[in-house]
């Protein structure tokens, strides 16, 4: 049996809260590829409003740490 392929987006810091719906919006209305799984990694404070204008997808949420550093992988 093959592995499904998986692509997960993480959006680190980047986003701020309040540009957070209009791109949770673009993700919602694209389509997706049935060969491969979907991931959404927002930041923590976007989490449950992704998880609101997700639902019902078939994109994944995944979760990530984040850092007050301006620079650096922590």
């Amino acid at each position: 049996m093959p592995l499904k392929k998986i692509i997960i987006a993480n959006w680190k810091m980047k986003v701020p809260y309040k540009k957070a719906p209009a791109l949770l919006k673009q993700f919602r209305a694209r389509k997706f590829s049935n060969l491969a799984e979907a991931v959404l990694c927002p930041d923590f404070i976007s989490l449950p409003l992704a998880s609101q204008v997700l639902k019902g997808t078939a994109l994944k949420l995944g979760a990530q740490d984040a850092s007050f550093s301006a620079r650096g992988a922590y």
